[in-house]
């Protein structure tokens, strides 16, 4: 009611109290994933899903459905969400890409800081939803001198060969990619073998950062980003301990 004074006052408002926010779960035995949709708005939600198909480095969206929105909606390969108010200008968009390692079960060894916590605990990292908002995402785990210990289960062995890791490179804030990273796999989650370990580049400021090995079988993957460190001299925060800022583990 009060908007709808504001709108005869010819008054402009803000319309962030009917922002459409999402929660992001793992589906019933970690086979994909569930996004739950929520508004303060009185209008319905309406939400279209899109497939994505690969196109050399581009993405082709091919409408699957437009529906309302009832319940929370089950995801199980890369799509895209597009979501609005009814009668109105809010608007939510997710874009998912599915891998080996999207809606598993996974824990951290050290908690991210407060500050920074990630989408929804642990579970962020394998959420299929990938920052592409800088800093300001939800999205980014923010550890401050401490490593990214996590470790994956599977739910069955596996094969892979690549582990890909989304870290934030950003001088200016005292963030900084892991310039050491370790892979170890298990089967049964308490004896972890070493894989290889890879040092990064320095220079190296692509967000999404591949590591790639030889065929492995494992039910369980462990994976250390090593922390930058103490902030050398002539750099922002120096002497200060770096932030790492990680956002999605993706395994193929």
């Amino acid at each position: 009611h009060q908007f709808k004074r504001y709108e005869f006052w010819k008054v402009n408002s803000s319309k962030a109290y009917y922002d459409i926010k999402d929660s992001i779960y793992a589906a019933k035995d970690n086979k994909g994933l569930m996004i739950k949709l929520f508004s303060r708005s009185p209008n319905k939600l309406l939400y279209l899903v899109d497939t994505i198909m690969p196109n050399n480095s581009w993405k082709v969206y091919t409408p699957l459905s437009s529906t309302y929105y009832t319940a929370p909606i089950y995801i199980n390969s890369s799509v895209f969400i597009d979501v609005e108010l009814e009668n109105n200008k809010n608007r939510l968009t997710k874009d998912f890409s599915f891998n080996k390692a999207t809606g598993k079960k996974i824990t951290l060894a050290n908690a991210p800081s407060a500050q920074y916590p990630g989408n929804g605990g642990a579970f962020g990292l394998v959420n299929g939803v990938v920052s592409n908002k800088g800093i300001n995402s939800a999205e980014w785990f923010g550890f401050n001198g401490k490593d990214m210990e996590a470790v994956i289960d599977f739910g069955k062995a596996e094969s892979f060969t690549t582990v890909t890791l989304d870290m934030l490179s950003q001088e200016g804030s005292w963030i900084y990619k892991s310039q050491l990273t370790e892979i170890f796999v298990s089967d049964n989650g308490k004896d972890f073998k070493l894989v290889d370990a890879f040092v990064l580049k320095t220079d190296d400021l692509k967000q999404k950062v591949a590591f790639k090995f030889p065929s492995q079988t494992a039910q369980y993957l462990k994976i250390i980003a090593h922390n930058y460190g103490k902030i050398p001299e002539g750099k922002p925060g120096v002497g200060k301990p770096g932030w790492l800022f990680v956002d999605e583990i993706a395994v193929d």
